[in-house]
């Protein structure tokens, strides 16, 4: 949203036909001619329609784990149970779904649930629709053959390229990706994990009040299943003009991604589960709507 809260009211050059950079989000001119335009400001009810229910669902337990941590920390621990086999490392929640060998097993959850339990409450995070469709060009970006992952775009852009290219943040960046779940408390609870980490990079980004500002993205993933990104920045202000003419072969991309469901359910099998999501191979039952 852009800082004053209010229309914006610009000159802007324009032509019959607007081409917009994909990679840059610069708007390509050719014959120019000068005229006004208005642009409305996105307003936090604007960018939640923006959201299918599951991204939603993730941008609100993200907010769930951030204002009231014990409440998060209550759900997170009926999860305790599901960790069995050797040394504790097999999740299996549901026999619908693949068995998930982790690498810490219940060790990490048990970590991660006490940070949870002594966190003190933060404040809520808002949402911007320029980082909102920055998240969606890199669902898009990832969806399809080429079975990319990762925070490295096609197009060589990094989350904080990214966050620059429908607005502008402040001096705070940071990404995180969750690849394989399609529910939305477990996307954030295995970003909290943050399972094989040292660093813990993604557990600390979720719950550091250096954020105030985030936008979120969710779909089909052709390698892990699913793939929720989430970017994270301190200060945002939209830029509406490129927002209102923004088009990509990623954005197209996320439309597929967001449009469609999840295979079938899967046969019980045992495989690797690291760097916080699922194997390739874990099939789950999910529509994005």
């Amino acid at each position: 949203m852009s800082k004053n809260g209010k229309k914006d009211h610009r000159k802007r050059t324009t032509t019959d036909t607007i081409l917009v950079d994909n990679r840059t989000g610069k708007i390509i001119n050719g014959d120019e001619q000068e005229v006004e335009e208005e642009f409305d400001d996105y307003t936090e009810v604007d960018c939640v329609k923006a959201l299918s229910k599951f991204e939603l669902a993730i941008y609100e337990t993200l907010n769930k784990l951030r204002t009231h941590p014990d409440e998060f920390a209550d759900e997170m621990e009926t999860y305790r149970q599901y960790y069995s086999g050797k040394d504790n490392k097999e999740f299996h929640p549901s026999p619908k779904e693949a068995i998930l060998r982790t690498k810490e097993g219940l060790e990490g959850f048990d970590e991660a649930l006490d940070v949870v339990r002594n966190l003190e409450p933060l404040p809520t995070l808002g949402l911007a629709m320029g980082l909102i469709k920055c998240c969606q060009d890199h669902i898009g970006d990832q969806y399809g053959p080429e079975l990319r992952t990762g925070h490295k775009g096609s197009d060589g852009s990094t989350p904080q390229t990214r966050a620059n290219r429908y607005g502008e943040w402040g001096y705070v960046c940071s990404e995180v990706i969750q690849y394989g779940e399609c529910d939305a408390f477990r996307v954030i609870m295995f970003l909290l994990i943050d399972d094989g980490i040292a660093s813990r990079g993604r557990r600390k980004q979720l719950i550091s009040n250096e954020y105030s500002i985030c936008g979120v993205a969710a779909g089909r993933h052709s390698k892990c299943g699913f793939a929720s990104c989430i970017l994270l920045v301190d200060t945002y202000t939209d830029d509406l003009e490129k927002l209102h003419y923004a088009d990509s072969d990623f954005r197209k991309a996320y439309k597929k991604a967001r449009k469609k469901g999840y295979l079938k359910d899967n046969d019980n099998i045992t495989v690797e589960y690291t760097n916080g999501g699922p194997p390739p191979d874990k099939k789950s039952c999910c529509i994005i709507t």
